[in-house]
């Protein structure tokens, strides 16, 4: 985050692991959502922002295990094509060129290459639960629901060892995703779009 100079918060579910206050913030139902301290501070950050003409940009960072077969990580961005699928489809381009260039410099390490993916809906790494009412909300979903772009990533293990070593690939990292929404998420056209978008009033509740 301070390669872009952005904000970042972490949950962490080992410190009050038992806390049935707790609640895992991409995993919260409908009627949990104002009790969760996640989704009362995204709340927070919207309406304090909510007066500025710079768009909000929300990345929710996650971990994977490295897979047999590779090392390529996933851009999740199912709830945001729920809103404009536009502005998902503009993303994901600049996301794959930005990435994918990135990506491809790195050495593969024990024959497997790192890469990147946009997992379909319904996927695994897909960003979203599901739109019925009786499925949880990630916290993607969430974002998007309150107006806030959002999308989800799922980093291997080997990709976030190297991003906490090599400060360089970090800032290269941090750099693709401030390109991208300056590009995209920040543009006229696509700020139209999401305007255009209706926000479900049951989660903004």
């Amino acid at each position: 985050a301070a390669e872009v100079n952005a904000s970042f918060i972490c949950w962490n579910a080992i410190a009050t692991s038992g806390d049935p206050a707790n609640l895992d913030p991409n995993y919260l139902y409908e009627s949990q959502l104002l009790a969760s301290p996640w989704h009362h501070a995204l709340r927070t950050l919207r309406d304090r922002f909510s007066h500025l003409s710079v768009p909000m940009f929300l990345v929710d960072v996650h971990g994977k295990r490295d897979r047999r077969e590779h090392l390529r990580m996933d851009v999740g961005v199912s709830a945001l094509r729920w809103r404009s699928s536009l502005v998902a489809t503009q993303l994901c381009d600049e996301l794959r060129a930005l990435l994918g260039k990135l990506l491809d410099e790195l050495s593969p390490i024990g024959g497997k290459h790192f890469g990147v993916d946009f997992p379909a809906e319904g996927e695994r790494g897909n960003g979203a639960w599901g739109q019925e009412p009786h499925v949880p909300r990630t916290l993607t979903q969430q974002a998007n629901t309150l107006g806030v772009a959002a999308i989800q990533l799922e980093l291997p293990r080997t990709l976030r060892r190297l991003l906490m070593e090599d400060q360089g690939l970090r800032a290269r990292f941090a750099g693709a995703f401030a390109a991208a929404y300056a590009r995209v998420v920040a543009s006229g056209q696509a700020q139209l779009a999401l305007q255009a978008s209706a926000c479900r009033p049951e989660a903004d509740g």
